[in-house]
């Protein structure tokens, strides 16, 4: 074990959670078109995102199978009901895999299911009172070779985003 004396335990200045998702449909991209840099993204193809504001959550594992080590990726959010309703309606949303990117409570971008994609899941929820969530919640997961990716400004790796409002309410969509 490894002690730094100059190591001094510093207090929390960070929010968790997640305030922003964006989302894209998975297309299968060469892994000479993903240029990263360590743990950032540099650069993609071209690529579209739909924005929603809602609250959620993510975590990343590492695990071994075979002896190959791999990083588990969830990202779970919450839509209410009212909200972006129809394209969550739809089966063919849970019928393709997705890469989300997260803006965190600290306002940073982290994009999962880069290179695999991930796979939606999701429930809907009437709860058993007013104070309780009545909506979407909404859960990708996927096996990634890394953890996700950071990403300092989405235009500069070519990453855009398009107003959910516009979105074709079918989640099913050829870009």
């Amino acid at each position: 074990m490894i002690i730094h004396s100059n190591y001094l335990k510093q207090c929390k200045d960070t929010q968790g959670g997640i305030k922003e998702f964006y989302l894209a449909p998975y297309q299968k991209w060469t892994r000479s078109e993903i240029i990263t840099n360590i743990v950032e993204l540099v650069e993609v193809p071209p690529t579209y995102f739909y924005k929603f504001e809602c609250n959620g959550t993510y975590n990343q594992d590492s695990s071994a199978e075979n002896g190959a080590v791999f990083f588990n990726h969830t990202v779970e959010m919450q839509v209410l009901s009212t909200e972006y309703y129809k394209p969550f309606s739809s089966l063919n949303f849970t019928k393709q895999y997705y890469r989300v990117i997260a803006k965190t409570n600290n306002d940073q971008f982290i994009i999962f299911g880069l290179y695999n994609g991930l796979e939606a899941k999701m429930t809907n929820a009437s709860g058993g009172s007013k104070a309780e969530f009545n909506g979407f919640n909404i859960s990708f997961s996927g096996k990634e070779k890394d953890t996700g990716y950071l990403i300092e400004n989405l235009e500069s790796v070519n990453i855009f985003l398009v107003d959910s409002n516009l979105f074709s309410y079918n989640l099913n969509i050829d870009l």
